[in-house]
């Protein structure tokens, strides 16, 4: 019986891999509203925010580094051009809030962007993109 040969260049995880992904977001979700909500008398806030954040920003990784059910050269090509929007998106998304901030002079306008956020937006543009790309096919 001929083996089949799995095409992975980049070195992707495992495509079950996605499904645990998601279901650390879900069960991520749920926790977060259970923790965060108004009837809950939960004291340090900050501390379980900064697990809340990682975790999320872990489980986007895991998603993100899996690989497709049929992955071969196209579905890279996908992948790569994807890979170059959110570069473009990470430079333009800050650059466009600070010139929104400066036309729009108000001492009230909160614009600035955490850290956490622009990656949480980067990879947002990345499902995004590598989704319709893949749509075209």
């Amino acid at each position: 019986m001929k083996e089949k040969k799995v095409y992975n260049p980049i070195g992707l995880l495992p495509p079950y891999f996605k499904y645990i992904g998601w279901g650390i977001m879900g069960v991520l979700v749920v926790l977060y509203f259970t923790f965060f909500s108004s009837w809950s008398d939960f004291k340090s806030h900050e501390v379980v925010k900064i697990i809340f954040e990682t975790i999320l920003l872990i489980a986007l990784l895991i998603v993100t580094t899996s690989r497709e059910r049929i992955e071969d050269e196209r579905i890279l090509d996908i992948r790569i051009k994807a890979a170059a929007s959110v570069a473009v998106m990470a430079v333009v998304f800050p650059v466009s809030v600070r010139i929104i901030k400066l036309i729009l002079i108000n001492e009230n306008l909160d614009l600035e962007i955490s850290g956490f956020w622009l990656v949480v937006a980067m990879f947002y543009w990345y499902f995004h993109n590598f989704w319709i790309l893949k749509r075209k096919l």
